[in-house]
């Protein structure tokens, strides 16, 4: 069960070694067993360099969840066409080969970490002008977009843990399939 890879995150060999050893960590013991000294022996770091770069475990993994966002974000950049199923269909997908993380979250029930990191992604639709692409038809109020977008991203991370909870039984196009559906009766 592949977690991390080192490539594909933008990120200081010294994060990543923290990173990683806290995956690790992680899947042997839970996360409150896992202190920051197991985290810097299992990375040959001193404790020192662990708080240079980061407050608490919960920041490690914030980091880790921020890189996979952005990581997440890159590969829309280069979708020719962007549509609501295509971008539905690539979050699935990618959320499908981070199925070990996901475990890893559920198990731990830390997986608010990653919720948190998904509110933060308002300057990705911005950029990429999508933001309130299905909301087309109405006239909202800002507020009402704000919470509708809050609405949507807290929807979309639940998915991901239904789905990982159900041992993946759906396919990526059927997870399309059915978070298009709840859009089209939402609207």
């Amino acid at each position: 069960m592949k977690i991390l890879d080192e490539k594909t995150l933008n990120m200081a060999k010294t994060e990543y070694l923290i990173i990683n050893a806290f995956l690790m960590l992680l899947k042997r013991y839970s996360f409150e067993e896992v202190t920051v000294t197991q985290i810097c022996q299992n990375a040959n770091l001193a404790r020192v360099t662990f708080y240079r770069k980061f407050a608490s475990k919960e920041d490690v993994l914030r980091l880790y969840m921020r890189g996979l966002v952005d990581e997440y974000f890159s590969k829309i950049r280069s979708t020719e066409v962007l549509t609501l199923e295509s971008l539905a269909r690539s979050y699935f997908t990618s959320w499908k080969e981070k199925s070990g993380l996901i475990e890893l979250l559920s198990s731990n029930k830390i997986s608010n970490i990653l919720l948190d990191e998904f509110t933060r992604i308002e300057p990705y639709l911005e950029e990429l002008n999508i933001k309130y692409t299905i909301l087309s038809k109405f006239e909202l109020t800002d507020t009402e977009k704000y919470y509708f977008h809050a609405h949507n991203v807290a929807g979309l991370w639940r998915l991901i843990f239904l789905w990982a909870n159900r041992g993946y039984r759906e396919s990526v196009d059927e997870m399309t399939s059915i978070y298009l559906k709840t859009i089209a009766i939402v609207s």
